[in-house]
């Protein structure tokens, strides 16, 4: 699968290995969730990349096109995934982290806005035609930059600017190109693919630039770090006298119907989001606001690509809102062509971990409510036999994934008067401005310095479209 990065709007397309850590005192639970699988450039809602352009199509802005994944796949900022394989460690050793197999690019939708035309997933513009025409532009290696900073450009997090982003450097068909931006270069590649480019470039803490040999153009601590994001707890709950996709898959006449039904009708299973079904509630009844959130979808498999169980399922996944661990997005090496190692973190902090388990015990609650009655749900994970705090964090760890929302690793802040930030961890103003870097903006869900209580897509978009307006003036 090819990256991707457009100049003026840069994007990437692909996937990375996404590995997880466990605190020195939480080993055996944190490292079951030894490894997982992120999408690396799906578009709008995995908080990867909005086109200002289609934002503001009569003021023509020169940004490019958009990409949406390696097979120009949309997004909604969904509840896909592939579970991460459970294994049983050693409560005094700490595993290392795992590299895996990239997850082939799809469609991830969102319980909370899902973007449908004529019974297919849309965001408005062409995503096969758009990821086609990047990836024939070659692969995006580096930002380019000067030390010529117009003194009209100085001004919020660019008052103190020491460098100027001009352009971006492609390899393309075995040849290095330079293309210059005639105005900004705004960067939209992602919690993951964001903060990488910019390191790779010389822009990030200086200690990890200088041990990549990576000459630091500007030291931004903060980026890379404070990475987010939504790990959903995935349960499977066999059913029956309901019509689920598994039942409709094992019989050939309904399979060839729900194919059948597509093709004529643009409507039917093959039409729904990967979730059909979302739910909001509180953690705890003295919270403002909730704090959980499920998606459910009417089928089951042990996870994403193996083949659906045998029998009528759906799968209740619950995910933390507001989670508390924080990991980080770093380069493993100087070439902007090796994916970045990340670090999520999840269920590192004993908040995390104590809403984990709260929310399974929801989920059971609700399963166990007399309207479910009827179809006479079964637990199958993480199973009833799992009744202790500790057997269930311990199942949250394993069945747990990520739902693809990760965001805050080029953070948003707050500036003084004098175009300083009000902390270390700040990355970008308000106007999405890189700070000491002028002509560069970041918009993308990086920018969050906090995840939201919910779907990562609406906010993106609204990201990009204050962005858009700031550069319009």
């Amino acid at each position: 699968v090819p990256r991707h990065i457009e100049v003026g709007l840069i994007t990437f397309a692909g996937t990375a290995s996404v590995a997880q850590s466990a605190t020195e005192d939480r080993e055996s639970l944190v490292g079951a969730i030894d490894a997982i699988q992120m999408q690396r450039g799906t578009a709008i809602g995995n908080a990867i990349a909005v086109s200002l352009a289609e934002l503001f199509p009569d003021h023509g802005i020169d940004v490019g096109e958009m990409t949406f994944g390696g097979n120009g796949s949309g997004s909604g900022g969904g509840s896909g995934g592939a579970r991460p394989r459970g294994r049983s460690l050693d409560d005094k050793v700490k595993p290392p982290p795992k590299e895996i197999t990239p997850v082939p690019p799809g469609s991830y939708g969102s319980a909370v806005i899902i973007l449908l035309s004529d019974g297919r997933r849309t965001t408005g513009i062409d995503t096969l035609q758009a990821a086609k025409m990047a990836a024939d532009r070659g692969v995006r290696v580096r930002l380019l930059m000067d030390d010529q900073v117009d003194e009209g450009q100085r001004r919020g997090a660019w008052t103190t600017a020491q460098r100027r982003a001009t352009g971006v450097r492609l390899l393309k068909d075995g040849r290095i190109v330079d293309v210059r931006a005639r105005r900004e270069v705004i960067l939209s590649a992602g919690a993951v693919g964001s903060p990488h480019l910019m390191q790779v470039s010389g822009l990030g803490p200086a200690g990890l630039l200088t041990q990549h040999q990576v000459s630091v153009d500007v030291d931004l601590p903060g980026v890379g770090e404070n990475l987010q994001d939504h790990l959903q707890i995935r349960t499977i709950y066999r059913v029956r006298g309901a019509r689920t996709v598994n039942t409709l898959y094992r019989n050939w006449i309904t399979r060839g119907g729900m194919g059948l039904q597509y093709l004529t009708l643009r409507s039917g299973p093959m039409t729904m989001p990967p979730s059909t079904l979302g739910a909001f509630a509180r953690s705890d009844p003295a919270l403002a606001s909730p704090d959980m959130e499920w998606h459910v979808q009417p089928l089951s498999l042990p996870k994403f690509g193996e083949p659906l169980y045998p029998y009528g399922a759906i799968t209740p996944s619950v995910c933390n809102l507001r989670p508390t661990s924080r990991g980080h997005v770093r380069m493993a090496d100087a070439d902007p062509l090796n994916s970045p190692k990340i670090l999520c973190n999840y269920l590192s902090t004993d908040a995390d971990r104590r809403i984990a388990v709260r929310g399974l015990r929801m989920t059971r609650q609700i399963m166990a409510a007399t309207p479910m009655g009827r179809y006479r749900p079964e637990e199958v994970l993480p199973g009833p036999q799992l009744v202790s705090d500790e057997d269930l964090q311990t199942a949250a760890g394993e069945l747990g994934t990520t739902i693809f929302h990760p965001v805050g690793t080029c953070a948003m802040g707050a500036f003084d008067a004098h175009g300083r930030p009000r902390s270390t961890a700040t990355v970008l103003d308000t106007d999405c401005r890189v700070y000491r870097v002028a002509g560069l903006r970041v918009a993308d869900a990086s920018a969050m310095p906090t995840i939201t209580s919910g779907n990562t897509n609406a906010p993106v978009m609204l990201i990009a479209e204050r962005t858009a307006r700031a550069i319009l003036g």
